[in-house]
């Protein structure tokens, strides 16, 4: 027993690693190449977290929230976060639904589920409305989070199909071991 919850702390750290980490190289490759105007900086993720600690948790804009020094580490310390435990869900509804769907667009999909964690939850509470429309950028934000989305999606896609077996050597921990 104590082997096999090493094994989903292994695989849940790994995988949530590695899909948050394509989802970054994705996002930055794309914005890169075709520069896209949004409202979301990675500071803002630190602020809101930071500004919890005095007590305000909802922002009428977070651009003008107290500033912090440390938003980066803090936000990328979350964000990363966020990506483990987003897999922790996946993981968990793949051990408990019998007929879970295993295919290579699994993942894809559950990544682009994820993307009303930031647009019913964060954009709002930052200031930016559902899916960060009150921005002003249009909708920006929607297609910036759907290209992130989709390489979290992918790199989930990734680490099931090919790069968990170079890592984790023991058998995928799935409903038949459970």
């Amino acid at each position: 027993m104590k082997k096999r919850n090493g094994m989903i702390i292994k695989e849940l750290l790994c995988m949530g690693v590695f899909s948050t980490l394509v989802m970054d190289i994705g996002e930055e490759t794309v914005k890169a190449l075709f520069p896209v105007q949004e409202s979301m900086k990675p500071q803002y993720l630190g602020r809101w977290i930071l500004n919890m600690f005095d007590g305000v948790f909802i922002h009428d804009s977070i651009q003008t929230a107290t500033q912090f020094s440390f938003e980066i580490p803090v936000a990328i310390s979350v964000h990363y976060f966020t990506g483990i435990f987003l897999v922790g869900i996946f993981l968990w509804l793949r051990n408990k639904i019998k007929n879970f769907p295993s295919s290579m667009y699994t993942g894809l999909v559950y990544g682009w589920l994820t993307i009303l964690v930031p647009g019913l939850i964060m954009f709002p509470v930052l200031g930016f409305g559902f899916f960060g429309l009150g921005a002003g950028v249009g909708i920006n934000n929607i297609i910036a989070s759907v290209i992130a989305h989709s390489f979290y999606g992918l790199g989930m896609t990734l680490w099931l199909g090919r790069v968990r077996k170079f890592i984790i050597k023991d058998k995928l921990v799935d409903a038949a071991t459970a």
